[in-house]
């Protein structure tokens, strides 16, 4: 359910405008992450709805986000928006504030994490037993098959997984990250682009030690989807 859903459902159901304070102490975060929610209209899971739904039954007597007490047709929209029932979609976690660069390397530290309902037919391949989640493109240097601000579709490595040659990844180097075509090639990797503006790199494993770390590989990716 959407942040400004979960506003309009709360004040129905209590004749009261929800607080962004409330909120955050409902979910136990900073005011300000809730400013950014609700700047992005983002949507909230069904665990936290439960916090949500917690928190306002102590403050309402006989409150109940999901009972439909008060307005049934809310509450049932409120499930039906929070709640996977297609199989053909994933639930997996999208990082709003978390770049792949596709240039000249950018590194933003996740402050939170929304969940996402991906069709399935987005993903080039999909595992069960992996972890998935969702992160935004920045730059230019993988056009035209990346554009910037895709959210791309990453599945995460695992350590001692063998790489792919040339299979898109998102890895970190050094205190940036980004997001580009790898061919393993003894004690070095070269990092190839697809705009031929770009020129390959080759990185020395023995050299970067700890400075280089494969965060996943990109198995698919979302244009336009909000």
């Amino acid at each position: 359910m959407r942040h400004s859903e979960l506003l309009a459902t709360i004040q129905n159901l209590t004749n009261e405008k929800p607080k962004q304070r409330e909120l955050a102490e409902a979910l136990d975060c900073n005011v300000g992450v809730i400013g950014k929610r609700a700047s992005r209209d983002s949507v909230y899971s069904l665990e936290e709805l439960n916090k949500i739904n917690d928190y306002y039954g102590q403050k309402f007597y006989e409150f109940d986000l999901f009972a439909g007490k008060y307005n049934t047709n809310l509450v049932h929209n409120v499930i039906k928006k929070t709640t996977i029932t297609n199989e053909d979609e994933i639930a997996v976690d999208y990082y709003p504030e978390v770049f792949g660069s596709c240039g000249g390397g950018v590194f933003v530290p996740a402050e939170y994490k929304e969940k996402m309902n991906v069709p399935k037919k987005f993903f080039s391949s999909y595992n069960p037993l992996k972890k998935y989640s969702v992160i935004n493109a920045f730059g230019d240097s993988m056009m035209p098959y990346i554009h910037d601000r895709d959210k791309l579709l990453v599945e995460h490595y695992e350590n001692g997984e063998q790489i792919r040659d040339n299979r898109i990844y998102i890895f970190r180097y050094g205190e940036k990250i980004f997001c580009k075509r790898l061919v393993d090639n003894l004690n070095f990797i070269v990092v190839k682009s697809d705009n031929p503006m770009y020129e390959p790199i080759k990185i020395d494993l023995k050299e970067v030690m700890d400075d280089f770390q494969i965060i996943g590989r990109i198995v698919g990716m979302v244009r336009d989807m909000d």
